[in-house]
Parts: structure tokens; C-alpha cells; sequence
């Protein structure tokens, strides 16, 4: 069956509409490079580059619907003094899942990094005493499988993310195991 040029026109202008439509929505449900509002304050980070005696461990996982958990190995964990600053990032960011401008470059050399083991597993030693933030952006990616009225499958990616976080006060010498996480809104997207 043939439609006249005018309706497939009509169609097509109207799926370039909803398109659009979509995109400006996806916009102001998640629009991308927020300023901040908090400015950087160097001073609000003093300290927190020295040596301490503590230790910030845990383990990152998912659990699924079907019982299963996955461990993600690989993923970076940040540790961050509480600040304005932080908490700016930490409310917008990772919290209502706002997609922030990059932070100030001098922000990173207060950032500290761990690497999750096979098993999720972190581990930051030589700690200062003070609160802090933990935070992971955390992903994987599954499949799923669809066929048409015709008989044809296709298999389609779907990469799953989202932003775990915690917030400690360590004392000195202390050894936090971090076993209770809040979690962001999860997002979908087909690479």
C-alpha cells in the first residue's frame, strides 16, 4: 500500500516534530553543561591533601531483579571532603541526576581515586580525619531481543548507569567499611 506524497510528507514532518519534541524534553529533564552555582572556594579543601591514619573501604554492586549481583570491577570510586562545593555536586549531580558543567580544574587534585577490584571491592588508606563524600558512577550493559511481525530478530545493547554515593565522617585512625549506599536516578542508553 502507497500513501500520497502529501500524507507521507505529513508523516514524516510530524515524526521530525515528536523527534524534536523528545529532544527538547530530554533537554529539560536532563540538560547538559549546568553552571554551578556554588564557586569554587581552594580554601573549603585545606588539609585534605595531607597524610592521615584512616581507611575508607567498600564494595560497589548491583542487584538485579532475578536475584543475580554484579560486582563492577574496574570503576573508578572518588573520595571529597564535604564543602559547599561538593555538596553542590554531590545534590545536583548525583542526586536529582543533573548533567553539570565540568568542574574547576582545580578541583581534580583534591579528588582521590580507587580502582574497584574483580569483586567491586575499594580501598583508600591514609586518610586525614573529616567528612567525606564516595561516589561512583557505576555501569554495565545488557542485551535484549526483539522479533517483528516477519520472524526477524534483532538483538539491541542497552548500557545501564547510574551514581552511587555515601557520606562518612571518619576519625582518626578509624576504618569505615561503607556497606549502605544511595543510589541516582538510573539512566538507559543504546551506544
Amino acid at each position: 500500500m502507497s500513501l500520497p506524497i502529501t500524507r507521507v510528507f505529513g508523516l514524516l514532518t510530524a515524526s521530525a516534530l515528536l523527534s524534536s519534541c523528545g529532544e527538547a524534553i530530554n533537554e529539560a529533564l536532563f540538560p547538559h553543561n549546568l553552571p554551578h552555582h556554588v564557586a569554587f572556594d581552594e580554601a573549603a579543601f585545606t588539609g585534605t591533601l595531607r597524610s592521615g591514619t584512616g581507611v575508607v573501604q567498600g564494595q560497589l554492586a548491583a542487584n538485579f531483579r532475578d536475584g543475580t549481583t554484579y560486582y563492577p570491577p574496574d570503576t573508578k570510586v572518588g573520595l571529597v571532603p564535604v564543602n559547599a562545593y561538593t555538596s553542590e555536586i554531590i545534590q545536583r549531580k548525583y542526586i536529582n541526576g543533573a548533567y553539570l558543567a565540568k568542574p574547576d580544574p582545580r578541583y581534580a587534585k583534591y579528588v582521590r581515586i580507587a580502582v574497584t577490584d574483580d569483586q567491586g571491592r575499594f580501598s583508600f588508606s591514609k586518610v586525614p580525619p573529616g567528612e567525606y563524600y564516595v561516589g561512583s558512577k557505576v555501569s554495565y550493559t545488557t542485551t535484549w531481543t526483539y522479533t517483528d511481525d516477519n520472524g526477524f530478530s534483532e538483538t539491541e545493547p542497552e548500557t545501564h548507569i547510574w551514581r552511587d554515593y555515601a557520606r562518612i565522617t571518619l576519625q582518626p585512625g578509624q576504618k569505615i567499611t561503607i556497606t549502605d549506599w544511595s543510589t541516582g536516578p538510573e539512566r538507559i542508553t543504546n551506544p
